[in-house]
């Protein structure tokens, strides 16, 4: 049985920007962190689905993944964000997926993964930009 609508909508709040989820659980629901931490976005050269952050990460030069507070100022109900990656010292490629994830460094938790609009390039010179509306989820 699928989720509804309102529940996809209070998850991502809860994830994203960390919100209470009401009325699951008791009547003071599922409480948002005390500390709401960061998710780190990570560029994938192919779908990263049944691994973690580290899988088909791209590895140009100069490449870290992108930290994003979990706020309403960085992040909204419809993942529309903006992330620079680092400009590209060396090394090339291209990412066709992205991720997000719990960790900056290493074999985080994989939380969402998908095919971006575009193909980003990567490599010497180029600094990878995800613009609003590349980040979708269905």
């Amino acid at each position: 049985m699928p989720k509804t609508n309102a529940l996809n909508f209070e998850i991502r709040q809860y994830v994203f920007m960390n919100y209470a989820i009401e009325y699951v659980g008791d009547s003071s629901g599922l409480q948002p962190s005390g500390t709401a931490g960061t998710l780190y976005l990570s560029l994938h050269t192919s779908d990263p689905e049944a691994g973690d952050q580290e899988t088909s990460e791209v590895t140009y030069t100069s490449y870290v993944r992108q930290g994003v507070d979990r706020n309403t100022v960085e992040w909204n109900p419809d993942l529309n964000i903006v992330a620079n990656f680092p400009m590209g010292t060396g090394g090339g490629g291209t990412a066709t997926y992205i991720g997000i994830g719990t960790q900056a460094t290493g074999a985080g938790r994989l939380l969402y993964c998908g095919v971006l609009s575009n193909a980003v390039a990567c490599g010497d010179g180029v600094t990878p930009r995800i613009t609003s509306g590349t980040i979708s989820e269905t």
